[in-house]
């Protein structure tokens, strides 16, 4: 999978078609199959949803920037509410439109490892 694939997708309910906005960033974590060297690969641990993917992009968004004040509160404000969708919950991506089962769920705090 590319994250192409999932990136400025449509994200819909599954059941009722209710959209939730788009994907503006897909989060990963490292603790997938090991790869031919033995390394631990990527996978994909969830989706952020959002209304506008262009201001997310600038990566002003998190609750742990802090600044530059003058970039940071405009990018929020245009920037909207984002969601988060557990990987576990998309039942199926294709074309332009990922279908979820449920709801998108506040999005959470990620911490940064020692």
């Amino acid at each position: 999978m590319r994250l192409s694939e999932l990136l400025h997708r449509s994200v819909v309910d599954a059941d009722g078609g209710e959209s939730f906005g788009v994907v503006v960033d897909v989060r990963l974590v490292l603790d997938g199959p090991t790869d031919s060297a033995g390394e631990p690969t990527y996978r994909v641990d969830g989706l952020v949803v959002g209304r506008r993917a262009a201001v997310a992009r600038l990566g002003l968004l998190g609750r742990d920037v802090h600044g530059p004040a003058l970039l940071v509160r405009p990018a929020r404000w245009f920037g909207g509410h984002r969601d988060y969708v557990p990987w576990t919950a998309v039942q199926s991506y294709d074309g332009d439109i990922v279908r979820i089962t449920g709801r998108p769920v506040d999005l959470p705090v990620t911490t940064t490892p020692p």
